[in-house]
């Protein structure tokens, strides 16, 4: 998907289902996302999100592959939706979420779609 995510006011409702569900449908943006909903911050590392991540995987793969994956698509494609903004040069990322966003990732919590 290309272009920022749409607003809770602007674009169709098919069109803001559709890019919350390519958010989640990927086990690594969920977990940024998760991330964000459960601190309490809006800003955080690329190693503290890939220590998250690291903390929750099954089977995780290596330190190394979680951060090439996490550099070059897992951030990329939440920034290219506009729930995150990600600076290469400081390494850190900074949560814009969305009030649709926060309901689906409430509601997928409570029913154990997201991995604790």
């Amino acid at each position: 998907m290309t272009g920022s995510f749409p607003s809770d006011d602007e674009g169709t409702s098919s069109e803001r289902v559709d890019a919350l569900f390519e958010a989640l449908a990927d086990e690594h943006r969920r977990q940024v996302l998760w991330y964000f909903q459960t601190t309490d911050t809006d800003v955080a590392s690329v190693e503290a999100l890939v220590d998250y991540a690291l903390e929750r995987e099954n089977t995780p793969p290596s330190r190394e592959r979680l951060v090439r994956l996490f550099h070059h698509s897992t951030l990329p494609k939440l920034a290219a939706m506009d729930f995150v903004g990600y600076d290469v040069h400081s390494q850190t990322v900074n949560y814009r979420g969305s009030p649709a966003l926060e309901r689906i990732l409430t509601v997928a919590t409570e029913t154990d779609l997201v991995a604790e």
